[in-house]
């Protein structure tokens, strides 16, 4: 126990004296691994597919909703009219270079995701010591279900990094006008890039409300709105130059119909996801298990008592952002895996985190914590995960041929 309590301080202290240079390194690593893994197919998603076309109909100057996709009102859950433009235009670039070269749009994502892990830890670093933050970083940046969709062209890891980015300016920023107008402006980029991005700004209003300031002519209001006024302005003119208006207004009606325990029944889907971080979910041993049910309670346990310690800072925006968000998600029915809940899974071990520093008896315990994510992250990479696969999907050799004989016969 006091071998283990020496090995924890002295970690503690190297990444206290030199959190800065030690992040980059680990970012850049998690970055090399990630490329070093990705392979030029892709599996069977229709997301994707709209991204690439719409990014198509950008590079090559045609109108951004001309997709090709037969949209059915009757059953608007298969997917919107189109879909929002931020991703599609970052990816216009490099269609534009590389053409339909999937490796070079996953290179892409990884870029965003290096951006995130970093934005990430300054963001983390502001609330908790570097070390709690650095760890942070290798936790989101090793997991096994991060880094599986590093092979897949979706706007995930671009959408975190913006609420991520978000949260750190409205942080670090100075309570300026010109500031919040750039609030604003990241707000809007993460509403064209998911439709949760709503929920940044509204966060913002909801945590300035909640402190009891009600003088609607005061300066901090003032400043809120012109941070919705940019918002909200952005977003109206994104409907109008996009042609596509508001295309998840069908999708959103849809979910919200249906059974009342669909709330129930997404929040036991959101539940399994978390725990499902924890193992590799490829020939899962018995004892791998077991050991990431033990990894699932005792982070439970110290989310917890995170939650509690923050009890009364809580109506923070990102807070807000948080639980907003898994109230979307599951109250709107909208839960489709968990991809879904990357721009939160940062937020629970913010939590986590809390609670093993703010209960310091507990830190051993967090120790042991640590260290069995890492035990499980590198067993789970060399004998249980299947990142060595080649999952070529649409772009296989049955594939292909059937494609070329749909369109020449």
């Amino acid at each position: 126990m006091a071998k283990s309590k020496e090995i924890y301080f002295l970690l503690k202290t190297l990444a206290e004296k030199h959190d800065i240079v030690i992040s980059v390194f680990l970012i850049l690593f998690i970055a090399a691994f990630y490329l070093v893994t990705l392979n030029d197919g892709h599996p069977w998603m229709d997301d994707s597919a709209m991204y690439i076309m719409h990014a198509a109909n950008i590079a090559e100057g045609r109108a951004y909703c001309d997709t090709c996709y037969l949209y059915n009102p009757e059953n608007p859950y298969v997917g919107p009219r189109c879909y929002p433009p931020i991703y599609p235009i970052a990816l216009a670039p490099v269609y534009k270079s590389f053409g339909m070269n999937f490796k070079a749009m996953k290179a892409e994502n990884v870029f965003f995701f290096m951006l995130f892990l970093f934005f990430l830890y300054l963001f983390f670093k502001k609330r908790l010591d570097g070390h709690y933050a650095l760890f942070a970083v290798f936790m989101t940046g090793m997991n096994f279900k991060f880094w599986k969709f590093s092979n897949m062209v979706y706007s995930d890891f671009l959408f975190c990094l913006l609420v991520y980015l978000f949260f750190w300016a409205h942080k670090n920023g100075e309570k300026k006008y010109i500031n919040y107008a750039g609030l604003g402006f990241l707000g809007w980029l993460a509403y064209a890039a998911r439709l949760p991005g709503v929920l940044l700004p509204l966060s913002v209003l909801v945590a300035e409300a909640a402190r009891g300031r009600r003088q609607f002519f005061s300066q901090e209001w003032k400043r809120l709105s012109v941070m919705l006024g940019i918002f909200f302005c952005l977003a109206l003119a994104q409907g109008i130059v996009m042609n596509c208006g508001f295309a998840y207004a069908d999708q959103l009606a849809d979910s919200f119909k249906g059974h009342p325990w669909k709330f129930i029944r997404m929040a036991k889907m959101v539940f399994a996801s978390l725990y499902a971080l924890f193992y590799s979910a490829q020939d899962q041993s018995a004892f791998m298990d077991s050991a990431a049910f033990f990894l699932f309670v005792l982070f439970v346990f110290f989310v917890v008592l995170g939650l509690w310690s923050l009890r009364r800072n809580f109506f923070e925006p990102f807070n807000i952002f948080a639980f907003s968000y898994l109230f979307l998600i599951c109250f709107g029915g909208i839960y489709d895996g968990i991809r879904y809940l990357f721009p939160v899974i940062p937020a629970f071990m913010l939590y986590a985190f809390c609670g093993i520093r703010n209960f310091r008896k507990l830190q051993i315990a967090g120790f042991v914590f640590a260290a069995g994510i890492f035990i499980s992250y590198v067993s789970g990479y060399l004998f249980f995960s299947d990142f060595k696969t080649k999952d070529r999907g649409f772009l296989s050799k049955n594939a292909v041929q059937t494609f070329y004989f749909l369109r020449f016969g």
